[in-house]
């Protein structure tokens, strides 16, 4: 089970990226950044480039046409997981057991409404928070 892990960096988020790229290494088989930062001049490696004016959507769109996995894992360059290696871990024991669907996090004050399927569909979506829903 290849995981390729996309870290998306803007602003002033470079270090936190790279911390973060360092962290990643041992869990994904690939891990790449997503750079809208105009202050890293020259990317390290596995770094992309994409311009200061890219935002979010520009940066997912890259990442689709970079992924070369079996699970796509996102994370932003300012946040600060608890136990990555733990929750890698248990990703990877879900995803082993067959028993998985589309996790989407609770959020609150949003006019999207989400089809709620039976668990166990291939579009079966559970309003649960990503620590909640995998961390052991």
């Amino acid at each position: 089970m290849r995981i390729h892990a996309f870290i998306f960096s803007w602003g002033s988020h470079a270090a936190a990226a790279r911390a973060l790229q360092k962290e990643l290494a041992p869990l994904a088989q690939t891990v790449t950044v997503i750079s809208s930062e105009d202050a890293v001049a020259e990317p390290l490696p596995g770094w992309v480039a994409i311009g200061k004016d890219a935002y979010f959507s520009e940066q997912w769109n890259a990442a689709l046409a970079r992924f070369d996995g079996d699970i796509l894992f996102h994370i932003q360059a300012d946040a600060r997981p608890a136990d990555l290696a733990a929750q890698f871990a248990r990703a990877r024991q879900l995803f082993a057991a067959g028993d998985t669907g589309i996790l989407e996090p609770h959020v609150d004050f949003t006019d999207i409404a989400y089809e709620r399927a039976p668990a166990g569909s291939s579009t079966a979506t559970w309003r649960a928070g990503f620590r909640n829903s995998i961390s052991p």
